[in-house]
């Protein structure tokens, strides 16, 4: 009786209120005081602005046919090189490339395909990676807009006046960055506001709306790592100069593989050739893309080799040959005919 009366102080005293059916209680309650307590004032504004219960507005076309996007990071900036601490300094502001960026636009500009319309940034490193990228495509259109400039408040991504940018010497002597549009830029600056104060979500669903505005459908953005992933809402890391393949329609951005994005806007760019190229043999999307008309087909390499073959072959060679049984699978028989 005296040890219940007065437990040892090894034994763990239970609390009150502390048996099995109380704590589950108690921990239904504190769940829903804590949840309750969780939500931020920002979240609460937010919900506050877009009505009860909305969600983030979707990232979508609002109606129209699809457009197939393809998003291209500009190459290699001078602040991605900055050492750290100093990237806030007004000594990047509006930074250009690198050398090394340079170099990635041009590698890419090798394997680019054309699109109807690229679309580009009005910071400085967009605007060389376009120029770079696709100089060999004299009569693409580009249209230079402030809708896809970066987003974050730091001193790379606080865009020139267009005055500025038309006088710096570098950016003039870049091919065709005399034919870049930049008739709307101060009308959509106006609309705006100022760039860096815009959220994520006003910025993509400002292109959005761009995007509906242009009869273009085949179209490739020049931008930015924060601006692209926003959009694409699935992409961890955008790398320098590394396309990214997407479509985006009423349901949403999706991303698609370069192969399947090619056979599915193939149809499309058929569609926008003449009559009499649409009866001859239908070429690969690639080269409907490079240009509308058709050109002189190419000989083969294999017919000219066998041609060249036959004709410095010897009556003796010939002789040769004859005796040789005739394998049409079998490479090494052309090879062993036709000397060196």
């Amino acid at each position: 009786a005296r040890t219940a009366a007065h437990p040892s102080p090894t034994m763990p005293r239970r609390s009150k209120g502390s048996s099995p059916g109380n704590r589950g209680r108690k921990g239904e309650r504190g769940s829903g005081s804590s949840s309750s307590s969780s939500r931020s004032p920002g979240s609460a504004r937010r919900r506050e602005e877009n009505g009860a219960g909305s969600r983030a507005p979707r990232i979508a076309l609002r109606s129209g046919s699809k457009k197939w996007i393809t998003c291209i990071r500009h190459g290699q900036s001078q602040a991605q090189t900055a050492i750290r601490g100093e990237r806030r300094t007004s000594r990047y502001l509006d930074a250009p490339v690198t050398g090394k960026g340079l170099q990635q636009a041009k590698n890419l500009s090798d394997r680019v395909e054309k699109p109807e319309l690229v679309v580009v940034s009005t910071l400085t490193r967009a605007l060389q990676t376009a120029c770079l990228v696709f100089k060999k495509f004299k009569d693409l259109k580009i249209i230079a807009t402030p809708i896809v400039c970066e987003l974050g408040k730091i001193p790379e991504n606080t865009p020139r006046s267009i005055e500025e940018l038309k006088k710096d010497y570098n950016l003039q002597m870049l091919p065709g960055f005399d034919r870049i549009d930049f008739s709307n830029v101060s009308a959509e600056m106006k609309m705006i506001g100022e760039s860096r104060s815009r959220s994520s979500e006003q910025a993509c669903l400002q292109f959005c709306n761009w995007l509906e505005k242009r009869p273009e459908r085949v179209i490739t953005l020049v931008g930015h790592s924060t601006f692209i992933r926003k959009f694409t809402g699935n992409v961890r890391r955008v790398e320098n100069c590394a396309p990214i393949e997407t479509v985006i329609d009423t349901r949403g951005v999706k991303l698609m593989k370069f192969e399947e994005q090619v056979r599915e806007r193939g149809s499309y760019i058929e569609s926008l050739l003449p009559a009499s190229s649409a009866t001859s043999p239908s070429p690969s999307p690639h080269v409907l893309l490079e240009s509308k008309g058709g050109g002189k087909k190419p000989k083969s390499p294999s017919s000219s080799a066998s041609s060249s073959c036959s004709a410095s072959k010897s009556p003796v060679d010939t002789r040769i040959a004859n005796k040789r049984p005739s394998n049409s699978g079998d490479l090494s028989s052309t090879r062993d005919s036709c000397p060196a």
